[in-house]
């Protein structure tokens, strides 16, 4: 194996204990993205990847599609429940209010049709 494959182990390795340590994500991936890229002592070849991919349709329909579904989810506040939910001190009486709540709307719209 080459010096740069193990350079490459390297960077892995010190990728995922940086990613256990809870330092930034983003970040994290960026730095060791281009660190491979300068490596690899053709930098530009990884813009030039991200650049191809970005101009993928299937890439941006899938990015669309996330974006709005993240906008349907904080417009009707489901975030918000879904953190309550999930931060209950009690998730059983959650859930069971929650069931209830869920019977309640579902009798209205029945009864408005």
């Amino acid at each position: 194996m080459t010096w740069t494959v193990w350079a490459a182990i390297v960077i892995v390795i010190l990728t995922v204990a940086a990613l256990i340590k809870r330092y930034e994500t983003r970040l994290v991936l960026l730095a060791s993205g281009f660190l491979m890229t300068c490596l690899s002592l053709d930098p530009m070849q990884g813009l030039n990847a991200f650049a191809k991919s970005m101009t993928n349709s299937g890439l941006i329909m899938a990015i669309c599609s996330a974006m709005g579904f993240a906008f349907v989810v904080q417009m009707t506040k489901c975030d918000v429940h879904l953190v309550k939910l999930l931060s209950a001190p009690d998730f059983s009486q959650v859930c069971e209010r929650s069931s209830q709540w869920c019977e309640l709307r579902y009798s209205q719209v029945q009864t408005a049709h």
